[in-house]
């Protein structure tokens, strides 16, 4: 009998600290929104930050202006969802695509994502000043278990009061 409770009280206990990753916030709703109905175009001088700029601005959400987009996020403990923000910071990744391994780095740059699968690995992401769309906002691919150096940094915007 005492096992049921204590069972009990485990399910009760897990399930009160389990994460709903299928609700996304409503502000993450809204920067992708705005960031999806500007692909193929360029914001602003066409940096990857005047995307999260002006797709923060337009959800009204609070940061610093510069580089504090929101709360940090632990992918490895905490969902993450489209329309957090990506810091990357001396990224290198090295990936094979059939015969030909191929190396990238990313020294400094920002992204949106737009999608998000296999327990937070594979990502869509929404940036400019790339080197496959230039100075024009494009979707992309990143897998984090492509990364061989560096450092990426979630944020999750907060909505202003």
């Amino acid at each position: 009998m005492s096992y049921r409770i204590l069972y009990i009280i485990l399910f009760i206990s897990s399930s009160l600290n389990a994460q709903d990753c299928d609700s996304i916030p409503a502000i993450n709703s809204t920067i992708v929104e705005f960031a999806k109905s500007k692909v193929n175009t360029t914001i602003a001088r066409g940096e990857c930050w005047d995307l999260i700029k002006y797709a923060l601005d337009d959800a009204n959400a609070e940061w610093d202006g510069f580089e504090n987009f929101g709360s940090v996020v632990n992918e490895k403990k905490d969902c993450l969802f489209p329309g957090d923000v990506i810091q990357f910071t001396k990224i290198k990744i090295k990936y094979k695509d059939g015969e030909f391994t191929y190396t990238e780095s990313m020294y400094h740059h920002t992204a949106i994502i737009l999608e998000v699968s296999n327990d937070n690995n594979d990502l869509v992401i929404l940036h400019q000043n790339s080197a496959q769309h230039g100075k024009k906002v494009g979707v992309g691919n990143f897998k984090l278990d492509t990364i061989i150096a560096g450092e990426l940094t979630f944020y999750r915007p907060i909505p202003s009061d």
